[in-house]
């Protein structure tokens, strides 16, 4: 259809000027709840995140129980959307954290430079990384810092810094320049020698643009080479102090990494892990699944009502009816506390939901058809 085609294009057109202007692309929001529950280490953070906040224990229990409120619909989306903001934004700095980085933060901040000393760079990177979608249930205060710092290194770079380095490669096409060249001459650091390579990066320009018999023949005392070589100069500063910034931005990172280390617990048991050489991760909470398979269902309740029945009264027809009511109500206690008692020895957020979602269950179970 080509109006499907005029839209298409139009995305297309729009996203290429979001990327030359610089704004960074938002992440599309693909984590629904279901994934988060199907997922066993996102629900297990889900569950803690659920927990610590308190109150929802009766809206998961409904949505377990098949009794959805119209209400609930907006507190899910709610707690969702929150959910799947903090683990794209431990994910954006899970991709920030190369060792390359570790290395230069630890030159600019000397507590972060004696963490990397004793695990090693990607060491480093890696038990932080590790411990980012924890901490950012557990710890929000400091999961906070890192992330805007990190957002902060980030926004420089795809804004003021590509903005700089863009306008060097235009002015280097626009002058006749290899950018590359011209950058690696203008990193000289002796000012002379500097000047001097720019002078013959300026003469060898000539050549190339067909001119330089001319220039060269006119360019008595170089009075034409130097003066260009000083005005080609003029983008040392711009691009010295475009480095001595992001160095400032890489050394916030690092100083706020230093602080949250020394201040959260997982962060430390992580790096105590990694010097060690056991880099297993803390067992996390337990996940929504590994919670529901303890739970059994009413087919599960009759089939053990079987069992116990065949064991313990073989002759059940001779039996009265207060006999077999008898034997239905130890059945069926025993049967729930069993339940419970696997439910619940799991622990965590989880646990207290789908014992609650058993009971509910449970009552429900026609025990009289137990025969």
């Amino acid at each position: 259809m080509a109006l499907d085609t005029y839209k298409k294009e139009q995305e297309k057109l729009e996203k290429e000027q979001r990327i030359e202007a610089g704004i960074p692309e938002e992440p599309e929001d693909t984590l629904t709840l279901k994934k988060i529950m199907g997922n066993k280490e996102e629900s297990a953070l889900f569950g803690t995140m659920l927990k610590l906040q308190g109150g929802h224990e009766e809206l998961l229990v409904r949505l377990h129980s098949g009794k959805l409120e119209a209400n609930d619909i907006d507190i899910l989306e709610q707690l969702r959307g929150e959910f799947s903001e903090k683990m794209h934004a431990a994910e954006n700095i899970q991709k920030e954290l190369t060792g390359e980085l570790i290395d230069e933060m630890g030159v600019f901040d000397a507590d972060f430079g004696k963490i990397a000393k004793l695990v090693g760079s990607d060491k480093t990177a890696s038990f932080i990384k590790s411990t980012l979608k924890e901490i950012s249930i557990t710890d929000p205060g400091k999961f906070d810092d890192i992330s805007n710092s990190v957002e902060a290194l980030q926004s420089f770079k795809a804004g003021d810094f590509r903005q700089l380095d863009e306008q060097i490669k235009k002015e280097c096409k626009e002058q006749g320049f290899n950018a590359d060249e011209y950058v690696k001459t203008l990193a000289i650091i002796d000012d002379g020698e500097r000047h001097e390579a720019l002078n013959e990066l300026i003469k060898k320009k000539w050549d190339k643009n067909g001119w330089g018999k001319l220039k060269r023949g006119l360019n008595i005392g170089g009075i034409f080479s130097h003066a260009e070589a000083t005005n080609a100069e003029f983008d040392k500063d711009a691009i010295d102090a475009a480095f001595a910034q992001l160095d400032d931005y890489k050394k916030d990172v690092g100083s706020v990494l230093a602080a949250c280390i020394g201040g959260n617990q997982d962060l430390l048991e992580a790096m105590s892990r990694e010097i060690v050489g056991i880099p297993k991760k803390k067992e996390s909470a337990n996940s929504m699944n590994e919670v529901k398979d303890e739970m059994p269902d009413e087919a599960e309740f009759q089939a053990e009502w079987k069992k116990y029945r065949n064991a313990n009264f073989p002759n059940w027809a001779s039996l009265n009816d207060t006999q077999k009511d008898d034997a239905r109500e130890t059945f069926s206690e025993n049967f729930s506390e069993e339940a419970e008692q696997g439910i619940n020895k799991k622990g965590g957020f989880w646990s207290s939901i789908f014992g609650s979602v058993f009971q509910g269950m449970f009552n429900t179970f026609d025990k009289t058809a137990l025969n």
